[in-house]
């Protein structure tokens, strides 16, 4: 099995919310093989839940429940502009046994642009 830890900190009312969430693909095979009826020949861009249209969101979704995954979120709040990099830290810390127990044992975190990087 392979889980996918992605992350956001959306600012909110009373500071940041900084939420780090896995993905345990339960059969990850299933999902490689699906995955290219989702989105054409010739696709180069990633996945990101935010910039694909709604037909492509409802294709992913379809392929998830079909394949079982089980989702584990993590959220520290409030999370000041300076604790960021702490709030990922205690995140992963409490995540990443959560998807050892499921069986995962592959992890593939995605990497932050810098743009999603903390400010000193």
């Amino acid at each position: 099995m392979i889980a996918l830890i992605d992350e956001t900190s959306p600012l909110g009312p009373g500071g940041i919310y900084y939420v780090v969430s896995a993905a345990v693909l339960l059969d990850p095979d299933g999902v490689a093989d699906e995955l290219g009826g989702i989105f054409g020949a010739g696709r180069t861009q990633p996945f990101h839940w935010v910039t694909e249209g709604s037909e492509v969101l409802d294709r992913m979704l379809n392929l998830i429940c079909n394949n079982g995954v089980i989702a584990h979120v993590t959220v520290h709040y409030p999370t000041g502009r300076k604790r960021q990099e702490e709030a990922r830290r205690l995140a992963l810390s409490e995540l990443v046994p959560l998807v050892a127990l499921e069986g995962a044992n592959d992890l593939i975190i995605e990497s932050r642009s810098e743009r999603e990087r903390p400010r000193p």
